[in-house]
């Protein structure tokens, strides 16, 4: 039998990506592991259903403390759980509906001048620092400012209740995304995928009404700008929670050369800058997430370590297959994330009934953490310009022609970098430095280990912006005992980081990477009922937990003495 449909809402719009955003394909190349999403023609593309089961999760999110609520998402997404008959252990064919939400495939429009990147990561050893065997991977990301195609519809029921409640649901859905607070695609805790809706339309077609179904046949439709106010109005009583979220920036300043390295080499210089496209179709430095999540992750291992005296390190950790245990430490795994491993099940016949048996393992998924990608504001330039300094190279080979040039016709990287604006006076500027190994035995250089880099200098960047995820009260992916200890490791990774304790980036061991911590603020998002006490909260340098204000400290001590409770919990039960 039919279903029996009111409305159909229509939505569209452009989603922009803030961030860079990787959505995943078929690797058929050895040249990239994780390829972006491509259609039959080969163009890049965002498929539907990677926009539908984001929507769908924020909305479960939002709206899981009713059963009316859930059952109206069902209605909505159509269910996804088979249904189980009473006193029965066998599931039982499920009796579902499709969805009455259509998402179409987006379309990518690259920003002009602007390829997709390949950007490369690597896993660290815990116990060399060094990179791990066989845990070196990249792919390929849409760089920032890249524009989707949406077009999202949806079929109202007749109960005008039920539809009223799935308008406001709507709404809701809607103002996040004009809010830029969704994320697409993998790694988005790691500075991918952040996504706004831009120029968003609402087309409204009445299906009980003869006029507007021949206005829709004849494409006569009118489409207006969405109000995602007067969608939330068609029902006043519903209640959109949302997670309490605590923010913290940290404005900041390199002390001498600090980048993350290219995935690949120049000729005039060997190491290159990592570089990645923004909103106005420029090139500018980039430190990714992922590097700043890593850094501050294996700091946070160490703590944790540290305070509760685990010191063993099996052999059988020095193993690539076994690399992803060195990452298994309390509380870390709930603040960063981690790897699932795979369930082992068996099958078992007992009764004429089928009994499911599947090992124990670890709680799995995304960290509560999240760090973004952050941009250089003075160091853009256009992708020609930088190609140029890339594929620069000296023309000058006799001996009297170099000692009269200029040290630009020497030298054409710096030709390329004084036209890209990138060696002015007063602003950032690049220069290239020049190593050299030393043979151990001669005491002499060692053949084959001159190399040179690109240093910038005098960079301003973009904030440094984190945000921890405190969930609604005993719900989401961090229980409840476990949210002030994880505030208090939060807060010593920032002490350890404002005492220019972990630089950052390339060559950390040679004098690159090291950060100036100028101020810290903390705000919160989401539940306001119960503020945070951090939230509004500011520290300049230096950084002192010591100077907040009276009613403040005496919520740190509270930390203090809970966090210390934590470890002493841990130590009586090490495998809690």
């Amino acid at each position: 039998m039919a279903r029996k449909l009111s409305t159909r809402l229509t939505f569209t719009g452009k989603l922009q990506a803030k961030m860079p955003l990787h959505v995943g394909g078929i690797a058929d190349s050895v040249e990239e592991d994780m390829p972006l999403a491509r259609n039959g023609l080969g163009e890049l593309y965002v498929p539907g259903t990677s926009l539908a089961g984001v929507f769908r999760s924020w909305m479960e999110r939002h709206f899981d403390d009713q059963d009316i609520l859930t059952e109206i998402l069902n209605q909505l997404w159509g269910p996804q759980q088979p249904k189980k008959e009473p006193d029965e252990t066998r599931y039982k064919k499920p009796e579902g509906w499709a969805s009455r939400v259509f998402v179409e495939e987006a379309k990518v429009i690259l920003p002009r001048d602007l390829p997709e990147e390949l950007w490369n990561s690597v896993g660290i050893n815990r116990k060399s620092g060094t990179a791990e065997e066989h845990v070196k991977f990249d792919r390929t990301v849409l760089p920032k400012g890249t524009l989707l195609d949406l077009a999202l519809y949806v079929d109202l029921p007749l109960e005008r209740d039920q539809a009223n409640t799935m308008r406001a649901m709507l709404g809701y859905l809607m103002k996040a995304l004009q809010d830029g607070q969704m994320a697409l695609g993998a790694a988005t805790t790691r500075g991918l995928g952040q996504v706004k809706l831009m120029a968003p339309q609402l087309r409204e077609v009445d299906w009980t009404k003869q006029v507007s179904i021949l206005s829709w046949l004849a494409d006569k439709t009118d489409s207006q700008d969405l109000d995602c106010e007067a969608l939330i109005a068609a029902d006043k009583s519903l209640i959109c929670r949302h997670p309490n979220i605590l923010q913290v920036e940290i404005d900041w300043s390199p002390v001498g050369p600090m980048m993350t390295k290219a995935s690949y080499d120049g000729i005039a210089v060997d190491i290159l800058p990592r570089v990645s496209g923004v909103d106005n179709g420029l090139l500018t430095l980039v430190l990714p997430g992922s590097t700043l999540k890593g850094v501050l992750r294996n700091q946070a291992e160490r703590i944790v370590r540290t305070v509760l005296n685990r010191r063993d390190f099996p052999e059988k950790w020095l193993k690539s297959n076994h690399w992803i245990e060195q990452l298994e430490v309390p509380l870390v795994d709930y603040l960063f994330g981690t790897a699932k491993k795979a369930e082992k099940t068996s099958k078992t016949v007992q009764e004429g009934k089928d009994i499911q048996a599947a090992n124990p393992i670890a709680a799995a998924g995304k960290g509560c953490l999240t760090v973004r990608t952050c941009y250089a504001q003075n160091t853009e330039c256009t992708t020609q310009q930088w190609q140029e300094v890339e594929n620069a190279k000296s023309t000058l080979q006799e001996w009297h022609k170099i000692k009269e040039a200029r040290p630009s016709e020497i030298n054409p990287l710096y030709t390329a970098l004084d036209q890209a604006g990138l060696r002015q006076a007063q602003q950032s500027y690049f220069e290239q430095a020049f190593h050299l190994g030393i043979d151990r035995w001669t005491g002499g250089a060692a053949d084959g280990f001159l190399y040179s880099a690109l240093e910038p200098f005098q960079v301003k960047w973009e904030p440094i912006e984190m945000r921890l995820d405190l969930g609604k009260g005993d719900q989401d992916r961090l229980p409840n005992d476990l949210k002030t200890p994880a505030v208090a490791l939060l807060l010593l990774l920032l002490r350890d980081l404002s005492e220019q304790r972990l630089p950052i980036g390339f060559g950390v061991n040679r004098g690159y990477g090291t950060l100036n911590i100028n101020k810290v603020t903390f705000k919160q998002t989401g539940e306001t009922e119960n503020p945070h006490w951090l939230n509004g909260l500011s520290l300049e340098k230096p950084f002192s937990l010591n100077k907040l204000p009276e009613t403040a400290l005496k919520q740190l001590q509270s930390l203090q003495s809970e966090w210390q409770n934590w470890v002493n919990a841990q130590k009586e039960c090490p495998n809690g």
